[in-house]
Order: structure tokens, then sequence, then C-alpha cells
């Protein structure tokens, strides 16, 4: 017995220098030391857990804020350069790495994905958001909350750019290129998506006004107008294309694909009567598209 009052005594002491080192305040000091005291081992242990739980928390939220500073400072150089790959090829195999592996694998997967390029990866990242492990899941939250932080802020930042130089079709072509990415970024939903939709088509529009000499805008703007039902401004845009670049194969393609969706069978056939008459010389995608209206499916229409 007094073997071991002297033991428990002894423990006593050496935590009372072990806190006092710490510099613990002095009614912490008191009460942790008369816990120990009155609770011979149990209070030695609860305050050892406390201790070993602690480090562990810290440690753990050290590693979270140590990531979002790391995303942040990615996004901020990295500006979303679109490479030229082929994302079958990279994505199947990431998917499946993340799927089958460990925990701590999937967090080193998340990191190399924001290190590498988070747009091309946004799929994979919605998908680590529903994971069972919390930091996995928590980092996904970060990086995707970072991105989208960065659309909004670098649009915001290309609208006053533009603004204080509506002439600039350098400036303007930015500013389209952004808000192309954020609504193609699966981010976007109802209102929203529909609201951005908008946005873009007027600045298609914009541009035009300044530069109809790039079919690739025409094509962009009567792609988007039809995407929200804005059918009569579709059918304008087609004809400003058409009597700007009469040469060209497009504008009847997207008169025909107008036609297609209206349901206006006669002025279908009309535009394809008269692309086929045209001397225009087909790309192998129109060729197809003609072969296939002319043929016996395609008459049916």
């Amino acid at each position: 017995m007094y073997k071991f009052l002297i033991i428990h005594l002894l423990i006593c002491l050496i935590f009372y220098v072990y806190m006092h080192i710490k510099n613990t305040s002095k009614e912490e000091l008191l009460y942790r030391l008369l816990v120990v005291l009155f609770i011979p081992c149990f209070g030695i242990v609860y305050f050892l857990i406390i201790y070993i739980l602690d480090k562990k928390n810290y440690k753990s939220d050290k590693a979270l804020s140590d990531y979002e500073d790391y995303i942040k400072s990615t996004l901020e150089n990295t500006h979303f350069k679109m490479s030229n790959f082929n994302k079958q090829k990279d994505l199947v195999p990431i998917s499946e790495a993340f799927i089958l592996n460990s925990n701590k694998v999937k967090r080193e997967l998340l990191i190399n994905l924001v290190k590498d390029n988070p747009m091309k990866h946004i799929s994979i990242l919605e998908k680590a958001l529903e994971n069972d492990d919390t930091e996995v899941s928590h980092y996904a939250a970060s990086a995707i909350t970072e991105i989208k932080n960065y659309f909004i802020e670098n649009i915001q930042k290309e609208a006053v750019r533009y603004e204080k130089d509506k002439n600039n079709i350098e400036i303007l072509i930015s500013y389209l290129n952004i808000l192309k990415q954020y609504i193609d970024s699966g981010f976007l939903e109802g209102h929203n998506l529909n609201k951005y939709k908008q946005l873009y088509s007027e600045k298609l529009g914009e541009l035009l006004l300044i530069n109809k000499s790039d079919a690739e805008y025409f094509v962009k703007k009567i792609d988007c107008d039809i995407e929200l039902e804005n059918f009569n401004s579709a059918k304008k845009y087609c004809t400003v294309f058409y009597d700007n670049h009469k040469n060209n194969e497009k504008p009847y393609i997207m008169f025909m694909k107008i036609y297609y969706l209206l349901n206006d069978h006669i002025n279908f056939k009309k535009t394809l009567k008269k692309l086929m008459e045209s001397n225009i010389k087909f790309s192998s995608d129109t060729l197809n598209t003609v072969r296939f209206w002319i043929a016996g499916e395609g008459n049916e229409y």
C-alpha cells in the first residue's frame, strides 16, 4: 500500500513539474494536479488520452489548412490552361485508382490532381465529396470551392476590363473564354446556368458586331441561342452568318439544325437543296450529313 502511495505521489510530482515547464496557468495547473492526485491511475490516464487526441487533431487540422493554402497557390499559378490530351486516357485510370486505393492514397491523388490541373478533374473532385473519409471529402470540397472562387473573381475582372475597353477584341474573347469555361464546368444549374448562358450569348453578339470574319463565333452564338430556345435570335444570326460567309457550309448546317428542332420540314428541305446545289466543297462531316438526308431514312423527315 505504501509503495503504491509513494509511486502515486512520484507520478503527481512528475506531472506537476511537466505542467510547470509548459507554463500552464495556475488555475489549470491546480485543477489538473487535483484530478491526478485524488483519482489515482485514471486521472493521469485521462489527461494522457486528451494529450494524444489534441496532438492528432492538431496534425489533421494543420494538414487540412496547409492543403487549402496549397490549392489556392496552385490555382493562382495554373490559370487553368487547357492541355491538348486524350481525356479518356487520363481520367479512366485515375477514376479506377480513386475507387480501389486506400484513403491515404486517395489524399495523395487529390493533391496530384490539383497540382496537375484541377479544371480537367472536376468530375472526380465532385465524386470525392461523397467519400466516407472526412479528410478526402474535405480536400475535394476545398478544391471545388477555390475553383468556383477562381471563376467568379476572374469573370468579374474580365468584365471590368471589357467595360473599360469595349473595342478591344482580345479582351472580349478572353471574357468569353472564362464565361464558357464556367458554363461547361458543371458547377452551374437551373437559373444560374441560364443567367450565364444569357450573358455569354449577349457578349458573343457584341463580338459579332465588331468582328464578323470568324465563323467559329457565329456557330457558338447560334448554338447558345438554340440552347436558350431563342430561335428567333438564332435564325437572325444564321442570316448574318450566311451574308458574311456565303462560301462556308456552316451557315447552311446551322439553318438546318434550327429547322430540324422546330420541325420546319419545308425550310429544312429548301436549305438542304440549296446546300447541295452550291459550289461549296464539303467537309467529311457535312458530306455525311448530306448523304444521310438524301438517303431513304433522311427523306422520311
